[in-house]
């Protein structure tokens, strides 16, 4: 399976959340600020090399960074602005880790596209500008079917 794929899937389980977009670094300060509308989550997928082979089913496993972005118009919380941000983004990213903890994805046929979904990971909310940028980082196996469907495909 490729990533897009992945993507895809995500994206259908997550749009509850906030908007999701693939990540491409656009709120990375060295970026021109090429953001979307806030709230946004971004999907990260950093391959690992580990490969299974179930005959002709691949097995990839990926860390998955979700990137949670929201309003947050102040780097301090001595304020009730601020404090009403900061509680709303921990709240989200809290639906964000029930939603996805042990999470799977099949398709139609029963088969599993995405395995179990194991959190590694909530990184502490760090501030850049007015946004509050939240990191979940999770583990999950992709199952890619395509070789199975070559060896059984009629020939010409």
């Amino acid at each position: 399976m490729d990533t897009y794929t992945a993507f895809s899937l995500l994206k259908e389980r997550l749009n509850g959340i906030a908007s999701v977009f693939q990540y491409t670094g656009q709120y990375l300060a060295d970026k021109t600020k090429t953001r979307y509308k806030v709230p946004a989550l971004y999907i990260e997928f950093v391959p690992n090399p580990a490969v299974v082979n179930f005959g002709k089913i691949r097995c990839l496993t990926y860390q998955v960074n979700l990137h949670y972005i929201a309003q947050a118009p102040f780097n301090v919380a001595d304020n009730q602005v601020q404090q009403t941000a900061m509680r709303a983004h921990a709240g989200k990213m809290l639906d964000l880790y029930n939603l996805v903890e042990g999470m799977e994805i099949g398709d139609v046929q029963g088969r599993l596209l995405i395995g179990q979904c194991l959190i590694l990971n909530r990184a502490p909310v760090t501030y850049q500008d007015t946004l509050a940028v939240g990191v979940l980082t999770l583990q999950a196996n992709l199952y890619d079917y395509s070789a199975a469907y070559q060896s059984i495909a009629p020939k010409p």
